[in-house]
């Protein structure tokens, strides 16, 4: 098959691994589809898995049938509907590719609606018989599917008027159906009844020897109490069974079967509601047990979903399978046979490299300027978040009069001419938090200041430091500060809620002191003195962080003590999180690691220069420093040939992080 994306997208692995997916190879002179896993982009929020799908939805329209379902703006619609939706939305007319029915899956939908005298068998099946023999409209056939599918945003958004409020598009989007399947159905010689299907329901293609009416009044019976999980379960194998079987018969007896050279596509985006993976489950059981039932050939399916890592969190490692991100490796996922290895194929979203940020700085084409020190600020505080990256060089785009002051950015509103635009933070706040409860915001601010989940899920579960009950959050904290996906985004999250916990007054929720100073207590107590220093310098106390490390420079070796001093000056310096005016002047660091260790008592008998160190590190380590670092770095370098004098043992580890900072002044000329 052709690939259409490479003009478009050059050699984007992601779009060439789509491709790979979707071909037909030829086999016996005609083309066949080949049994592929589940695709499943993975990321955090930001990283950009919808735009991926935007682009694919651009690509694939009118090239082959697809059909796109977002699971988070559908997260109560039950699997049957989005069936429906899918099956309508599969069969739009696209070019002269293949338009599509779905038979026995109407038939089911259809039969599913009935009013069954479930009292007495042999009447149910008579109504089913006759039912099924009635000759229908091709317009009624297809509303069969427009009514089964009601209820599914995406689908009814989709398709009849983006933008209008659901109340005032349900009656039109079933009155006024744009005719699909009544092109398919023109062209064929049968009347047009449901009929010629009932039988698939008895054999199902697998030799089944079941009674096919039988078999669908007990689906009308299962559908009666689909809230019954095992009618709920029933009802969606046979479905999907009769979904995938459609498809393929649909390909297999097309007229023009030799041109049909790629799989029809299904896009799923936000698959980690319960929803989303209730549904890919069960299209894999049903995969499962088609190939263990012999069926005919594999479906001319190719199903991508986006995830942030839920979804194939907890399914065996057996089963899936992480992309290498190369052609030959993409030719793999299949045996030779033609059967799947892996049910599922994990695709990593990565961040922006250091690099490529460099080059969407370097796109900017701003007048003045070091691009190269921008580039350091704007990675160091993103970590390559794709979409924020992308927000806040905007941002530097729109007033590069700040690019060497990031963080002032943060309370200036985004890039843009919209009348009332978002500052740049809750901007980049808002896609990191999509799909996120308001209720739990508080809770998130909360927690933001945990070094990680342990530490988050202890302060959630004590009452006092939420109003409301910490338990109850849980839930949706973990997945927002700590998913299961790594990357940027997470980190970027909290850096932005420490800096609405640095402004909490008197709300009555737990401020920037309280917080850290309980989450140290909780360090001291386990023992853990590396947790207890690192929240003891987020709350300011300098000079007990640095009487503890002078105690450990005469006991530690040198690599120790410095792997201790890293870890400890990633806490936040809290200056630079406190609420300041847009026009406030930013106060230096240097000035800043000279105002913080001025206030340590000299009684505490720790040396200045220790302390100086210990606060220049924080502040040159803080992402929402600003780019004056070169005399911080300086002063560094000369603290730590002073404190090398202090340690007993090997200085050389010391000598060598002084040369660093030299040379890492030179960066901030």
């Amino acid at each position: 098959m052709t690939d259409p994306a490479a003009p478009i997208f050059g050699r984007d692995p992601a779009f060439s691994l789509v491709w790979t997916l979707m071909d037909r190879p030829l086999q016996d002179k005609l083309p066949r589809s080949q049994d592929h896993p589940v695709l499943v982009f993975e990321g955090a929020r930001g990283t950009g898995k919808t735009a991926l799908l935007d682009r694919w939805t651009g690509l694939l329209d009118q090239v082959v049938p697809f059909a796109r379902i977002d699971f988070e703006a559908n997260r109560d619609v039950d699997q049957p509907r989005v069936l429906a939706a899918l099956a309508f939305e599969l069969s739009r007319r696209c070019a002269d590719y293949l338009t599509l029915w779905f038979p026995r899956f109407i038939t089911g939908r259809f039969v599913m609606r009935m009013d069954l005298d479930l009292e007495d068998h042999t009447a149910a099946r008579r109504q089913v018989g006759a039912g099924l023999d009635q000759e229908q409209t091709p317009g009624a056939l297809e509303q069969i599917l427009v009514q089964a599918a009601s209820g599914v945003l995406g689908f009814v958004q989709q398709n009849y008027a983006p933008g209008l409020p659901l109340r005032e598009i349900a009656d039109p989007a079933i009155k006024g159906a744009m005719p699909r399947i009544s092109r398919a159905l023109a062209r064929r010689k049968h009347r047009l009844t449901l009929g010629a299907f009932r039988d698939w329901y008895g054999h199902r293609g697998r030799g089944f020897t079941n009674d096919a009416t039988d078999v669908l009044v007990d689906l009308n019976r299962w559908a009666r109490n689909a809230d019954d999980e095992d009618n709920s379960q029933r009802i969606n194998e046979l479905l999907w069974d009769a979904f995938l079987t459609d498809l393929s018969e649909e390909y297999r007896h097309a007229k023009r079967v030799r041109d049909l050279t790629a799989n029809c596509v299904i896009l799923l985006d936000n698959v980690d509601t319960e929803g989303g993976r209730s549904f890919l489950d069960q299209l894999v059981r049903t995969r499962r047990a088609r190939i263990a039932g012999s069926r005919p050939e594999p479906e001319p399916l190719t199903v991508i979903a986006t995830s942030r890592g839920a979804l194939l969190s907890d399914l065996p490692l057996a089963d899936q399978i992480e992309y290498a991100g190369d052609g030959a490796h993409a030719r793999h996922l299949i045996r030779s046979d033609g059967t799947v290895r892996h049910w599922w194929c994990r695709y990593p979203l990565s961040d922006l490299s250091a690099d490529q940020v460099g080059s969407m700085v370097s796109g900017l084409n701003l007048p003045e300027g070091n691009n190269e020190r921008l580039t350091r600020l704007a990675y160091q505080l993103t970590g390559g978040h794709p979409s924020s990256t992308r927000l806040l060089l905007a941002a530097v785009a729109e007033r590069p009069a700040h690019r060497d002051e990031l963080a002032r950015l943060l309370d200036l509103p985004q890039a843009g001419h919209a009348a009332k635009r978002l500052a740049l933070a809750a901007a980049i706040r808002a896609r990191l938090l999509i799909g996120s409860l308001p209720v739990t915001y508080d809770g998130l601010v909360t927690c933001a200041g945990a070094v990680d989940s342990e530490d988050a899920t202890r302060l959630a579960g004590d009452g006092s430091m939420f109003s409301g009950g910490g338990p109850n959050y849980l839930d949706d904290i973990h997945p927002m500060l700590w998913p299961d996906t790594s990357g940027a985004g997470p980190a970027l999250l909290r850096r932005l809620l420490l800096r609405d916990l640095a402004a909490r007054g008197g709300s009555g929720a737990p401020g920037w002191s309280t917080v850290f100073t309980w989450l140290r207590s909780r360090r001291a107590k386990s023992g853990d003195e590396n947790g207890e220093l690192y929240y003891a310098l987020a709350d300011g106390a300098l000079g007990f962080v640095a009487g503890r490390l002078l105690a450990r420079i005469g006991t530690d070796d040198a690599a120790a003590w410095l792997a201790l001093l890293d870890t400890v000056t990633t806490a936040p310096f809290q200056q630079h999180y406190l609420p300041r005016g847009t026009t406030d002047d930013l106060v230096e660091p240097m000035t800043a690691v000279h105002e913080v260790t001025a206030v340590v008592p000299a009684t505490a008998g720790v040396p200045v220069v220790l302390c100086r160190l210990v606060a220049g590190l924080q502040v040159v380590t803080d992402p929402l420093t600003d780019s004056r670092r070169r005399d911080v770095h300086l002063r560094i370098a000369r603290d730590f040939e002073a404190v090398a004098e202090l340690s007993t043992g090997a200085t050389a580890p010391l000598l060598r992080r002084a040369r660093e900072h030299r040379r890492a002044a030179d960066l901030w000329l």
